[in-house]
């Protein structure tokens, strides 16, 4: 006899929490382990954020590719300060072929990669970069690993500033 009650038991008492899903009468069935938000995004978002705070990585309307997230140091007076995360996005001619340039990504991040430690961002004062001397040098190494007259400009998207402490 304990052999039936006792397993019969357990198992009614591990089922139980699915059979206590309940609700209104009125209400429409369905299953009861669904989340749902209850907020929007205007409701989180902060007074005076823009409309839409990805804005700088939405498509342009010209012809570019954007490169996977790298880190640039950020410097002040020769010593590191902190780590810029940013994206490059490369302006193409128009008569470029997206996809060819696509294919060399993994070749043009190494030769961003490379560039980047000899020409970090500046930190002016606090919270204030300039990042001029980095985009020249970037732009300066694409031009260099892509064909002549291929690369427009580079900009830099994205600046996760991230300020070493101490």
């Amino acid at each position: 006899m304990k052999r039936i009650v006792l397993p019969l038991a357990a198992s009614l008492c591990l089922s139980a929490p699915v059979f206590a899903g309940g609700g209104e009468e009125d209400a429409p069935r369905r299953p009861s382990n669904i989340i749902e938000a209850s907020f929007t995004w205007d409701e989180i978002r902060e007074p005076g954020e823009d409309e839409n705070p990805y804005a700088e990585f939405e498509a342009p309307d010209y012809n570019h590719v954007d490169l996977p997230q790298t880190v640039a140091p950020i410097v002040r007076d020769g010593r590191l300060v902190g780590y810029a995360f940013v994206m490059a996005r490369v302006r193409l001619d128009e008569s470029v072929d997206i996809w060819r340039v696509r294919e060399k990504a993994h070749l043009l991040l190494d030769a961003l990669v490379r560039t980047i430690d000899d020409h970090p961002v500046q930190q002016i004062a606090a919270g204030e970069f300039d990042d001029s001397d980095a985009r020249q040098a970037w732009l300066d190494a694409l031009t260099s690993a892509l064909p002549e007259g291929w690369v427009v400009d580079v900009s830099l998207l994205g600046q996760d500033v991230r300020m070493l402490s101490g």
